[in-house]
């Protein structure tokens, strides 16, 4: 499965423009440390394969650091209890007026079928362990493996920074038509309606012989044995929530009414700060439990 991962825009959206400039932490602007983004999470997977999750975090300090920073031995802290996490990928951006802002991709193996609910985690930074740091509102979702079957996924669009819309195309890998029904999706704490679109296959062509591909809403799509199926899903309200890391569902049927699963890939929603003084903003309203020292 190829994941599409978005580095969260939580810079300055023109950096060096006019507008508040940022300061170094030992000069009056934030107190040093390492502040979490809180996001609102709703992640989605197969039994007996990796739940892969992004986090982030903006470290304040009063001089540049001179190496990547640090996060090992993560622990996920869940409502079913602890699991052992494995970093993929550490990305900091370059520093930048006292501040860096680092996104770390992570998977935990193999979780029991469930519903995990997931407020906190635990990991080592190199010099100490920290428990119980805040990391916002996940739930994850581990459904039957046997269920994942008949669709791939072929090509996907990240809609960021804006939690607007998921586009995504699928081929149906059987020898039989199937039906698809939705996507499966629950932010924690936020209610989202989700409506389905597709190609008009009934667009009429223009003078010249050009047919303007628009799109209609459906609550269902039949895709032919080896065909491909472009689809976009748009979310209301919009914009729930300032950052959202989205792992959905396709639901489908066969044409003996056999429902089936495809997971879409990660997707990491996260609109820019208009200035400093907004994301600084942001970061003195975390709660202590998301700040570590």
């Amino acid at each position: 499965m190829r994941y599409l991962i978005g580095l969260l825009a939580l810079a300055v959206a023109a950096c060096g423009s006019a507008g508040p400039t940022s300061t170094p932490a030992a000069s009056g602007s934030l107190p040093e440390g390492r502040y979490f983004v809180q996001f609102v999470g709703y992640v989605a997977a197969a039994s007996g394969g990796p739940v892969h999750l992004q986090i982030a975090f903006v470290d304040a300090f009063a001089e540049a650091p001179s190496e990547t920073p640090e996060v090992m031995e993560i622990e996920l802290e869940t409502d079913r209890g602890p699991f052992p996490g494995y970093v993929d990928a550490i990305t900091p951006n370059p520093p930048d007026g006292g501040y860096q802002l680092t996104s770390v991709l992570f998977h935990v193996d193999s979780l029991p079928v469930g519903t995990y609910h997931v407020t906190t985690l635990s990991f080592h930074d190199g010099t100490a362990r920290h428990a119980g740091v805040s990391i916002g509102a996940w739930t994850i979702e581990v459904l039957d493996k046997a269920s994942f079957h008949g669709l791939s996924e072929r090509e996907s669009s990240i809609q960021a920074p804006l939690f607007a819309q998921l586009e995504t195309k699928v081929r149906n890998e059987t020898d039989g038509p199937l039906t698809i029904t939705g996507l499966q999706m629950a932010l924690p704490n936020v209610q989202v309606k989700v409506s389905m679109f597709a190609p008009d296959s009934q667009a009429t062509p223009d003078a010249s012989g050009f047919q303007q591909t628009e799109d209609r809403q459906v609550t269902e799509v039949a895709v032919g044995p080896g065909e491909d199926q472009a689809l976009r899903f748009r979310f209301d309200p919009p914009d729930v929530a300032p950052f959202i890391v989205l792992q959905p569902i396709l639901q489908f049927r066969d044409a003996n009414g056999v429902e089936g699963l495809m997971q879409v890939p990660l997707n990491v929603y996260s609109a820019p700060f208009p200035s400093t003084a907004d994301m600084e903003a942001y970061l003195r309203s975390l709660p202590p439990s998301a700040i570590t020292k």
